[in-house]
């Protein structure tokens, strides 16, 4: 009797592979999420965690977390004013700005800021007079917008505003931050932004069994503030996942991945080699190749002005192949209407060194509801 190969399917999304029981490429959000406080304390505390830690120390960390804990067992729960405004205080290069009396002295200020890279956040503490203290959030994303944002506030007491800035441009930038309340003249404050040259990052990735370029499933991570950026050789899913399982809310079509031994964080699906532009300092980078691959995890620096270039072989530890299983996926959602949907299908399948797919029959047109 002729004696035919296993084929070993396991009934999971196409990213799912790197696990028999636990979902690699899992979909969710990433970060703080808490019920926003009546005062605003607890969404400017989960910013200044999530995005910028390293304005605080490790113990006042700590301590955010722990209150932001609190607090969202009590619903709309405030964080203790004068610990919060205490640790606000202590931020390096917060800035205080007393509206009142620059209403009377006709004084104009202006700031100069140093960021550590095309991005971070700029603290001030603007006075109105006697009255409650509130927090507020201001994003600037200086790449789709004026050189300038509004914060509006209240007619009285005291506001912290985090102003959350993206995407500055290497060298000094000028930009306006106006403040507005009901009964006094807006103040308009420029700041000039000082942000490093940035460096470029070249990177290889080859498969063990070839030694030629392989995708992959990559994590890039700025040890600076935590935050992600996308590789990059990195392909965009969203459009074949429409609006499944919170695709549109994950940053630039990222997937999350939660396994034993790595952190849980962004990944994506990288085509190949990639070369880019970063900020300087250190970098984590953490490459995935399916269960039959160890992952890889390095650190490394990224210096203005010059060229970090590194080569990873994701080692291969197990050829299940060769003893006749073969790792498949029978039960794949993704819209596949093109060539070029197929294909980007076949890479992610590449990615993770998966033999067999099977996608499953959507139920409409666009082939994206499941």
């Amino acid at each position: 009797m002729k004696k035919y190969p296993k084929l070993r399917l396991s009934c999971v999304a196409p990213s799912c592979l790197l696990l028999l029981v636990t979902s690699l490429l899992c979909m969710g959000h990433a970060g703080h999420d808490f019920q926003p406080s009546r005062n605003g304390s607890t969404s400017l505390a989960s910013v200044l965690l999530d995005k910028y830690p390293y304005l605080v120390s490790g113990d006042q960390r700590a301590w955010l977390e722990r209150e932001l804990r609190s607090a969202e067992q009590v619903q709309r729960g405030d964080l203790p004013e004068v610990e919060f405004d205490k640790l606000l205080l202590s931020i390096v290069d917060a800035r205080t700005i007393d509206l009142k009396q620059c209403q009377s002295s006709g004084t104009n200020h202006s700031f100069d800021h140093n960021l550590p890279g095309d991005q971070g956040g700029i603290l001030f503490k603007v006075s109105n007079g006697a009255g409650p203290t509130t927090y507020k959030l201001a994003p600037l994303d200086l790449a789709i917008s004026e050189k300038s944002v509004s914060v509006p506030l209240p007619n009285s007491g005291t506001t912290w505003v985090l102003l959350d800035v993206e995407n500055v441009p290497d060298g000094t930038t000028v930009w306006y931050v106006s403040f507005d309340t009901e009964d006094t003249v807006s103040r308009i404050i420029p700041i000039r932004l000082h942000a490093p040259k940035t460096g470029r990052l070249a990177v290889d990735i080859l498969s063990d069994d070839t030694g030629k370029a392989t995708p992959a499933i990559v994590q890039l991570q700025w040890l600076q503030d935590g935050s992600y950026r996308a590789p990059g050789s990195a392909i965009d899913y969203t459009l074949q996942f429409d609006s499944q399982a919170g695709t549109r809310e994950l940053i630039q079509g990222s997937r999350l991945v939660n396994l034993p031994g790595i952190d849980p964080g962004h990944f994506w699906v990288c085509s190949g080699p990639f070369d880019m532009a970063l900020p300087p300092g250190e970098w984590k980078i953490t490459i995935l190749r399916g269960l039959e691959h160890l992952p890889v995890m390095d650190t490394l620096s990224v210096v203005s002005g010059q060229t970090t270039t590194k080569t990873y072989r994701p080692r291969r530890w197990v050829d299940m192949s060769d003893q006749g299983w073969y790792s498949g996926d029978d039960h794949v959602h993704m819209q596949i209407q093109s060539n070029a949907d197929a294909d980007r299908l076949m890479t992610w399948a590449k990615a993770e060194d998966i033999h067999l797919l099977n996608v499953l029959e959507m139920g409409d047109h666009e082939r994206t509801f499941f």
